[in-house]
């Protein structure tokens, strides 16, 4: 969810709320499990609002601009995958749940290793390798 600008209050984000530099909030906390399905549900969004309001009291009479609903991006793990494509030198994969926790990460570690192989060995075990011996519901 998308709530107005407000004056300023968080200076850093929170696993749930966060507040822009422009001013305006970002609130989010599901970690529904849904497949496909990217529709938004009124109950959901009520209670990730009501969340927030308990850790921030002051949102309460934050209006919200818009809300939606996205498909997350989370392996079968839920840990990242980060790999170089063995067919197309250059091209990598950078995937995560959750790009604000693993910040630091990124920006120290992800960039080295794109733009110099540094770190190589460090990263190899997000590589989807550990995916090869799963085995797949037919289904």
């Amino acid at each position: 969810m998308i709530g107005e600008r407000c004056a300023p209050f968080l200076s850093y984000p929170t696993m749930h709320v966060r507040q822009t530099n422009e001013g305006t909030i970002q609130i989010g906390d599901s970690l529904e499990d849904v497949g496909y399905d990217d529709t938004t549900r009124l109950s959901l969004q009520q209670a990730i609002a009501r969340r927030a309001i308990d850790y921030f009291p002051a949102l309460a009479d934050m209006r919200i601009i818009r809300c939606w609903a996205a498909l997350r991006i989370m392996s079968p793990d839920g840990v990242p995958i980060y790999q170089e494509s063995s067919d197309m030198p250059g091209a990598y994969v950078v995937t995560c749940h959750s790009g604000i926790t693993l910040a630091a990460n990124h920006v120290f570690t992800i960039p080295d290793w794109i733009l110099r192989g540094a770190a190589a060995q460090t990263i190899a075990p997000f590589s989807n390798q550990r995916f090869c011996n799963l085995t797949r519901d037919p289904s």
